[in-house]
């Protein structure tokens, strides 16, 4: 009976074409699914699936994605063993934290009841050597009590059709794998917004920490919030605009979905 084991995988999106396998072979763009898979072959000698509970897009980092392998009855090596071998051949911005066995009834995507995901905003006038690859660069004052009124408008249970990137796309390509309709109703169960080091009378925050947590999210759906959030922010709509954003249930009316390195995946809830 194969073992199933949990893995907690931290990575450094910089320079991965996001979580999922995008081809194999020596010209296949470099994913983190590729580099865990690479390395449990070298200890295991077996090819085995790694299943994530997320796909996270193109320089989305993570400090708590859920991943599970299937262990064959011949890979004797208890986890804390397999923690230290597969980190011996990762790279230096991918590292197992944690490995567990479960009971084969659990499933890093089927048993997950939600997720936990940070955006990261830098505010401040000059850009950042530092923060380059962790942060949005937002180089106008934002006003976080705005931003902070408009967000209360997306928590609860609602369609986000209006904040999913290229929907129409994803539709097609599950009525052609023969999946069912994706389901753009979630709930959104706590969204806030704070900030650090900020320069009172300057209008500047400094960093803006955006903490999100929910049943699910859909394609770019957190990176759209975020822009719609600093479209507020930046006074060019009233925290009321959101509302109406959600109500309409067309992308077109949202904000600019924000660029990737300011996000990270948090945890996976269970």
């Amino acid at each position: 009976m194969p073992r199933r084991i949990r893995l907690l995988v931290e990575y450094d999106g910089t320079d991965f074409h996001g979580w999922q396998l995008q081809g194999e072979g020596p010209d296949a763009a470099r994913t983190v699914q590729g580099e865990l898979e690479r390395a449990v072959a070298l200890v295991t000698q077996k090819a085995l699936r790694v299943c994530g509970a997320s796909r996270t897009d193109v320089g989305v980092h993570s400090a708590g994605q859920v991943a599970h392998v299937d262990l064959p009855d011949d890979v004797e090596m208890a986890p804390d063993k397999l923690q230290l071998a597969l980190n011996a051949q990762l790279p230096q911005d991918v590292s197992i934290a944690e490995t567990s066995e479960m009971p084969d009834t659990w499933h890093a995507v089927a048993s997950s009841t939600g997720k936990r995901y940070r955006y990261l905003i830098h505010n401040r006038h000059a850009r950042s050597a530092v923060r380059r690859c962790t942060h949005w660069h937002v180089k106008t004052p934002l006003d976080l009590e705005a931003m902070r009124a408009a967000a209360q408008h997306l928590l609860g249970t609602h369609d986000f059709t209006a904040f999913v990137t290229m929907l129409t796309n994803i539709q097609a390509i599950r009525a052609e794998e023969g999946k069912d309709e994706l389901n753009t109703v979630k709930e959104i169960r706590s969204l806030t917004l704070r900030a650090a080091n900020e320069s009172p009378g300057r209008g500047w925050l400094d960093e803006v920490v955006l903490d999100i947590e929910g049943s699910g999210f859909l394609y770019k759906m957190v990176r759209t919030i975020a822009g719609s959030l600093v479209v507020v922010g930046r006074g060019k709509e009233p925290p009321e605009w959101l509302a109406e954003v959600l109500a309409s249930k067309d992308r077109r009316r949202a904000g600019p979905t924000a660029p990737a390195q300011g996000l990270s995946l948090i945890e996976v809830l269970y």
